[in-house]
């Protein structure tokens, strides 16, 4: 079986099949803006509401009922496609690893999202706007782009697979 690469699937997918104490420490890393896919960005709010709430269980079908419970994905299409996304995600092969290192890709990947963002906004104030508005980008934007840089590691990974194999090697 051939591993996944989608990140926000991925830790998604990992997410769900943990204890609730142990997916909060890693969910308190994350932010909405981290992702692109919108069925991942939703499916990371409900276990975030569900472990606040209490709940013992945050694999998909207790997503799912919770999300009917409480109305938190209005209609029917919409609650049949996250939760199709979400089977899809539980079920990826996962073959260990450090899910921190895999939230920090995807962290950093959010990250230079945001850089190109920031970099259209100066342009749009260096041509279009007054100093102080491009001043104000300049700022703003800057201080937004060092407090997520801080959120994430580039620490070097070496899973225990590569290790085993090159001490064989030795």
């Amino acid at each position: 079986m051939i591993p996944a690469t989608d990140l926000e699937a991925v830790v998604i997918g990992v997410l769900m099949q943990l204890s609730p104490d142990t997916a909060e420490r890693h969910l308190n890393r994350l932010e909405p803006g981290d992702f692109t896919d919108w069925r991942a960005a939703t499916v990371a709010g409900l276990l975030a509401d569900m472990i606040t709430a209490g709940l013992s269980s945050v694999d998909p079908a207790a997503i799912v009922g919770y999300a009917l419970r409480t109305g938190a994905i209005p209609g029917e299409h919409k609650l049949k496609r996250v939760a199709e996304w979400m089977a899809d995600a539980y079920t990826l092969p996962w073959h260990g690893g450090d899910l921190g290192y895999h939230i920090d890709l995807l962290i950093e990947a959010s990250y230079r999202r945001h850089v190109v963002i920031y970099a259209k906004r100066l342009l749009q104030a260096e041509t279009d706007g007054a100093l102080d508005l491009l001043d104000g980008q300049i700022t703003t934007g800057y201080a937004g782009l060092a407090a997520q840089r801080q959120r994430f590691t580039t620490r070097p990974f070496t899973p225990e697979g590569i290790t085993r194999h090159e001490r064989k090697a030795a």
